[in-house]
């Protein structure tokens, strides 16, 4: 992350800080309440509230947080190696926040926090691949539950604790409000998980062989001749009988040739064969544009919009409630 798009709030004014993590609204004027360093801690926050807009369009990532806790240590490096590599730092705790101006100018901001704590994964990464220990990500969050109110310092001790035997590490009570998003590292991970998966998935092993994909059994719904409720041209109408006959496909569609009329076509088609369809688009305006296409031609809401988040269990929540919202959408139209 940039370092203008961070704002260290470990030394903010005692009451501001009692009640950003009691979990209420509270604006940035009453966690820095000095004029000179308001001005600052603004700047950063207005950077920081920047950055999170750019990971939400282009990367669907929600990304601010409170780092409670930093730990740090340094990494063996070659003999050779120049520049000599720099300790490294990582945050302990995550408490995902919402970060909103009060005004268009921006003027000032209100942070809330979120009520879940998370162990930050990248932490658990490099404490494995680094320092060779499994950290225990439980017993690190219930120290903090264990006690009244939002209190990290046992939780920082017990992380002491598990790195008691790994050398040399520093862990440090600070805050820092900033972006936390590191989708690459992410990917590789969920790469790790579902490795076999990929590997013998149809596509991909033709691709590693270079041998021409062979299509799966056509799946059942509608024939080729089934209208999907949009208008085609031939191009596009092959496009889609292509994919309802299982078959994979690259469509290269400059732009104004209709890329967005054929997707919202193989989606408003897979929902009325009761299947599902996964769309992914380069931007947030990309996503909506299928969205806008499929209501204006009367689907009502079909696509289910899945934002990543530092906490699993929200992202799961949130795709509980789309469905249910669009279940009741569905029912509420009239036949």
């Amino acid at each position: 992350m940039g370092t203008d798009a961070v704002l260290d709030l470990t030394t903010a004014h005692p009451s501001g800080l009692a009640q950003l993590l009691a979990g209420g609204p509270t604006p940035l004027s009453s966690l820095v309440r000095e004029s000179g360093a308001f001005a600052e801690a603004r700047r950063r926050v207005r950077a920081t509230h920047r950055l999170a807009g750019v990971l939400l369009a282009q990367r669907g990532t929600r990304s601010p947080a409170v780092a409670v806790g930093t730990a740090g240590w340094s990494t063996p490096a070659a003999a050779a190696e120049v520049p000599p590599r720099t300790p490294r730092r990582t945050p302990v705790l995550l408490r995902r926040c919402t970060v909103t101006p009060t005004t268009e100018a921006l003027d000032d901001f209100v942070v809330q926090l979120a009520a879940e704590v998370i162990v930050n994964p990248v932490l658990l990464r490099t404490a494995r691949a680094e320092l060779g220990v499994d950290l225990d990500a439980r017993r690190i969050v219930t120290a903090v539950g264990a006690h009244w109110g939002f209190d990290p310092a046992p939780a920082l001790d017990e992380l002491r604790r598990q790195l008691a035997g790994a050398g040399s590490v520093r862990v440090e009570r600070r805050l820092l409000l900033a972006t936390f998003a590191d989708p690459g590292a992410d990917l590789l991970e969920d790469l790790r998980r579902r490795g076999a998966l990929v590997r013998e998935h149809r596509v991909v092993r033709a691709l590693a062989a270079g041998t021409p994909v062979q299509a799966p059994e056509p799946p059942s719904g509608p024939g080729p001749d089934a209208p999907c409720g949009l208008a085609l041209d031939p191009s596009q109408r092959r496009a889609l009988e292509h994919v309802r006959g299982g078959g994979d496909l690259r469509l290269h569609a400059p732009t104004g040739t209709g890329a967005t009329q054929v997707a919202a076509a193989v989606v408003a088609d897979a929902a009325a064969a009761g299947r599902r369809a996964l769309l992914v688009a380069d931007s947030a305006a990309d996503r909506r544009a299928v969205d806008e296409r499929l209501r204006d031609h009367g689907f009502g809401r079909l696509l289910l919009h899945l934002v990543a988040d530092l906490d699993p269990a929200a992202v799961d929540a949130d795709a509980a409630a789309g469905s249910r919202s669009a279940t009741r959408c569905s029912r509420s139209r009239p036949k």
